[in-house]
């Protein structure tokens, strides 16, 4: 009885933590308009060689992609991590569409809802990387080549499109990074109860532990830090690659700077025509009579 109530005080910490979160992050997007900012960075719209190291990154991920799915029987997509890799993928075939779009003339701002997907892919493949390698490896068991795919392989393709491409880390996704695996923490938690049979794709989230709620929300949070890692990171690419905003044109500022110069003027008369009146009380003043002297003995 009393381990039954100590799931359901998990079951309601889960509920309405992971409810409250999807309600923060809806009301943030609802609240937050979509910004528009100038690209900070030097474009390389045109560079062939980028251009070919995307379309080839996207053939070998999708090679991997299609290789592993059908050995497992798309078992698979119950893990995070391939969550990730075929987001992944979406970003990398969005990003030769929008080079390709782009290839004749840079744009001059910046496309949000691409830069946004993948600050979302770049936070999320580090945090993957980092959970496997330091918390689920077991270096006596014997590894397939695609796991290094997945788990650092693609680190790495990441880091160089962030390296070549025009995206700067913005904290306006933020929220987004949070919602991704918020999304995948409650449709494992459906699954769980339905089509895995109680499966946990991760015996973290095994809500049989004691620190289960914790763990959830730990690695949600987890998320966050590591989205200070990616900003860091683009702090240090615009410090070697950032171009400055371009100037104010002085064609529009100057009409409105000349334009106010008469005003000032104009109030500059109504000033001297009070003056006289200054002049009229002063002589009124000076004609008041002089206060008697005490009398003296």
């Amino acid at each position: 009885m009393a381990a039954e109530t100590y799931a359901l005080w998990k079951l309601l910490v889960l509920g309405i933590g992971l409810s409250c979160i999807i309600l923060g992050v809806v009301f943030r997007i609802y609240i937050q308009p979509t910004p528009e900012y100038l690209v900070g960075v030097r474009q390389y719209s045109k560079s062939i060689p980028l251009l070919l190291f995307r379309v080839a990154v996207l053939g070998f991920f999708v090679a991997v992609w299609v290789l592993e799915i059908s050995t497992t029987d798309w078992f698979d997509l119950v893990y995070y991590t391939w969550w990730n890799f075929s987001l992944q993928i979406v970003y990398f075939t969005l990003a030769i569409v929008d080079q390709a779009k782009h290839w004749h003339q840079a744009r001059c701002y910046a496309n949000h809802a691409l830069n946004t997907l993948f600050d979302v892919c770049f936070t999320s493949c580090f945090l993957v990387a980092l959970v496997y390698w330091i918390l689920l490896f077991n270096p006596s068991n014997h590894l397939e080549w695609f796991v290094y795919v997945v788990h650092l392989v693609n680190v790495f393709v990441l880091l160089l499109d962030f390296g070549a491409n025009d995206h700067v880390v913005q904290r306006t996704s933020l929220k987004y990074v949070v919602l991704w695996p918020t999304l995948y923490s409650i449709l494992t938690w459906i699954g769980n109860s339905s089509y895995l049979d109680g499966f946990w794709p991760y015996n973290l989230m095994d809500l049989s532990k004691s620190l289960a709620p914790l763990i959830w929300f730990g690695i949600i949070l987890a998320h966050v830090g590591c989205f200070g890692g990616v900003l860091l990171l683009s702090k240090l690419k615009l410090r070697c690659v950032g171009v400055p905003p371009p100037p104010p044109s002085d064609a529009v500022a100057s009409p409105h700077v000349q334009n106010d110069l008469p005003h000032l003027e104009i109030v500059t008369p109504h000033v001297q025509d009070d003056l006289p009146h200054l002049e009229i009380v002063t002589p009124h003043i000076e004609k008041d009579p002089p206060r008697p002297k005490p009398a003296t003995t």
